[in-house]
């Protein structure tokens, strides 16, 4: 149901940090997860029912998965939740499609954000009633009516979690302008990462004082430097270096003897 998105926390393989030397016991999200954080971090319950209803309850199929508006593929839609008003089966069907076909070369050279008319959306969704489909989705602003194109309203913040981090994996990266919007399943709870745990994620000690105000918090941590990642990449260059340094004076030695 959902498109994992880049090759990054899914095929993470701890062997290959190091080329140096063994690495130790891999770290996962689950090492830095609170075990009973504050209930203001859960998500909706319409949000929670919504998933629920994708996933035939079965949430653990949430870990890794990614929320994603204008991208195709199998990337889970606010449409398929039914964010702003539930859809029916055709006017789903419709919205992938449109996510897809309107990345053609056909409808123009734009490389992404193509505004298509009726008539060439009816060239890949040939439905009796279209105009009753679109007028339904523009009533639920789900879709955009200008000058006599349609765009899609929806994106990345028409959700309240856009990436759900797999616990037994490693995370995706935080960023300034959605480091709130990092989600996760943990202890039978749907809910976001708190403040703390995206200190963690970015290397910081519980020492380290937050700022109290979360969504400033949270905006300043995607904006900090992975203190352990750069500890780590620095360790690894003085190794290399060491390692092609070695044989040199090795052999200066051996010709001064």
């Amino acid at each position: 149901m959902s498109d994992v998105g880049p090759k990054d926390s899914h095929t993470y393989n701890p062997q290959q940090m190091s080329l140096f030397h063994q690495t130790k016991k891999p770290v996962t999200v689950a090492d830095i997860l609170e075990d009973n954080p504050s209930s203001k971090y859960d998500c909706s319950p319409p949000f929670i029912n919504a998933l629920k209803r994708i996933f035939n309850d079965d949430l653990n199929r949430l870990h890794g998965v990614r929320l994603i508006d204008y991208r195709g593929g199998n990337s889970i839609h606010s449409w398929e939740l039914g964010l702003r008003g539930e859809c029916s089966a055709e006017e789903i069907a419709l919205m992938n499609q449109f996510i897809l076909k309107r990345r053609n070369k056909e409808f123009g050279c734009e490389q992404d954000g193509k505004l298509l008319t009726q008539e060439q959306i009816a060239s890949f969704c040939d439905y009796p009633n279209l105009g009753e489909v679109l007028n339904s989705l523009v009533a639920k602003k789900y879709l955009k009516l200008i000058n006599g194109k349609y765009k899609p309203l929806s994106g990345n913040f028409s959700f309240e979690v856009y990436k759900f981090v797999d616990p037994n994996k490693i995370s995706v990266t935080l960023v300034a302008s959605d480091a709130n919007r990092l989600g996760v399943y943990h202890n039978q709870r749907v809910r976001r990462l708190t403040p703390r745990e995206a200190a963690r994620l970015q290397g910081f000690p519980d020492s380290f004082v937050l700022h109290p105000n979360d969504d400033k918090a949270y905006h300043q941590l995607g904006n900090s430097v992975s203190i352990n990642v750069v500890k780590a990449v620095a360790e690894e260059v003085l190794l290399k270096m060491l390692s092609y340094s070695q044989p040199k004076t090795e052999k200066i030695e051996e010709l001064v003897i």
